[in-house]
Order: C-alpha cells, then sequence, then structure tokens
C-alpha cells in the first residue's frame, strides 16, 4: 500500500476497520473507510454510497475493491470505483489482511502444539487437545488482534497468548527449583 502512486488502480482485497458515513455538498451521502492489508492502513472513500451498501459494508468486513489512488490534503487515498463483500470463492486468506508481517498462524501452531506436549496433568493435556482440535476455535483464536482499537490493531493477540504460555513455563520451572 505504500508504495502506490497518484492514479494508479488498484484491485485488491482489504478488511474495513472503520466507515463514517457524510454528506458531500450536493446532498448525496458518501462514506469513508479506513481499509487495512497487513498492517497498512489506508483512507478510501466511496462516493454516493446506496442503502445496500451501508448495509453490507461495515467494519470488520472483507471486501474487495477497484479504486484509483489519488492525493488529497497531503495523504494518499483510495477513489473507490467498485466494491464488493468477498465471498468464499475469493480464497481470501484473512491472515494476510490483518495479520503482522512475518508472524504466521502455523507457525504459532507448532509453537503452541510443542508446549502442548510438555503438559504432564492427564486432565489439562486432555482439555488442551480437545479445544486444540476445533478448527473454528483455532480460527477465532488465531484471529484474535492484540488491541481493539488503535495501538496494535493486527492480528497479535495469539501471538501475545504464547508468549504469555511460555513466560507462564518458564515462570513455573524457576519456582519449582528454588
Amino acid at each position: 500500500m505504500n508504495e502506490w502512486t497518484e492514479g494508479e488502480t488498484i484491485v485488491d482485497f482489504f478488511l474495513i476497520r472503520d466507515r463514517e458515513i457524510k454528506q458531500a455538498s450536493n446532498g448525496s451521502e458518501y462514506a469513508n473507510f479506513t481499509i487495512q492489508r497487513n498492517l497498512h492502513m489506508m483512507l478510501a472513500r466511496l462516493w454516493d454510497i446506496t442503502i445496500e451498501q451501508k448495509k453490507q459494508l461495515v467494519k470488520k468486513s472483507i471486501v474487495k475493491i477497484e479504486g484509483t489512488i489519488i492525493t488529497y490534503r497531503g495523504q494518499q487515498q483510495l477513489n473507490i470505483k467498485r466494491i464488493r463483500l468477498a465471498t468464499e470463492e475469493d480464497e481470501v486468506n484473512v491472515s494476510e489482511l490483518i495479520s503482522r508481517e512475518g508472524v504466521q498462524r502455523e507457525a504459532l501452531w507448532h509453537e503452541l502444539r510443542l508446549i502442548m506436549e510438555e503438559v504432564h496433568s492427564p486432565t489439562l493435556a486432555e482439555v488442551i487437545k480437545t479445544l486444540y482440535k476445533r478448527k473454528p476455535l483455532r480460527d477465532r483464536l488465531t484471529t484474535i488482534p492484540a488491541s481493539k482499537n488503535y495501538h496494535h490493531p493486527i492480528m497479535l493477540g495469539f501471538w501475545i497468548i504464547l508468549f504469555i504460555l511460555v513466560n507462564a513455563r518458564c515462570s513455573c520451572f524457576l519456582f519449582i527449583l528454588n
């Protein structure tokens, strides 16, 4: 997103981080979106938004946008020509839209799997393995943001959970030694 030039046409998938409906000087409504792909966020504007679009294009929606890069008041923004909700047929990788670059879900799950193997309590191990096997829960867990608003609006919640687990394991080991 940072490498685009004014006048360039973009066709890509984005996550809607925020949406604000406003009224133009001619009386028509338009939408200002904050869109995200990886760590990059950008303002996007859709002129003459329809009632249907107002219902569909809400926060946390994944959308396919075709638009042109413009500069307004010194900032790049995307002037939307066409926009639609992503469908299953699009096969959008959600982690590409919301994850921190370099942090992959599968690598984090592998790390968690290694930690699970170190659990000695049969009861606790069974609970953890049962949760691990539930794909909807895994998908949700790996897309938890580190914050709901602006500090870290990226998929780091799972990384933070893993970090806490590793540190808790180390702390328990030190406690046992003393």
